[in-house]
């Protein structure tokens, strides 16, 4: 990871170990590292590249239980509401049995990059997922930039929260 005083943090995708890279089958298979969350969003998102918000719900061991797409998100504050939606969802899959614990974020936004306003969007969405029970454990800003892959939690210096 490399951060500057004028760029935002990215995430460095070549320095990762190759087993990391697969795509993680749901239910079996930890999401517990940014690759294998990577290798999931680049299988389910749009080609070519449009504005989306996508989010994993893992289970209390990171495994993957669903991937919601959300479309048309221009707006950066978009990350917002779909993580309450997120959120109310965990709540009603609970009620039918299904632990939902964790989060994984990825907004796309072509021909742009995280930006500093970034860093309170973390903590919105963080309340709202930790109000339901739930840990943010990445968000990835996907766009331009070194790699294409910036991380907002650096703003606020947040730990990453992958389930180990």
């Amino acid at each position: 990871m490399s951060q500057s005083s004028t760029e935002p943090p990215t995430f460095d995708r070549a320095s990762t170990d190759a087993r990391h890279s697969r795509v993680p089958r749901a239910g079996i298979d930890p999401i517990d590292h940014p690759d294998p969350a990577l290798a999931l969003i680049d299988l389910v998102r749009a080609d070519p590249p449009r504005h989306q918000i996508l989010a994993i719900g893992l289970d209390p061991i990171g495994c993957g239980l669903s991937c919601l797409c959300v479309d048309g998100t221009d707006d950066a504050d978009a990350v917002v509401d779909v993580a309450a939606l997120v959120a109310e969802h965990a709540r009603r899959r609970r009620d039918d049995g299904v632990d939902v614990r964790g989060v994984v974020l990825a907004s796309i936004r072509p021909g742009a990059t995280a930006e500093l306003h970034d860093g309170v969007r973390w903590h919105f969405v963080d309340e709202l997922l930790t109000d339901a029970g739930l840990a943010l454990v990445e968000w990835f800003v996907i766009g331009r930039g070194p790699g294409g892959v910036t991380l907002p939690r650096h703003f606020v210096s947040a730990p990453a929260g992958w389930f180990t």
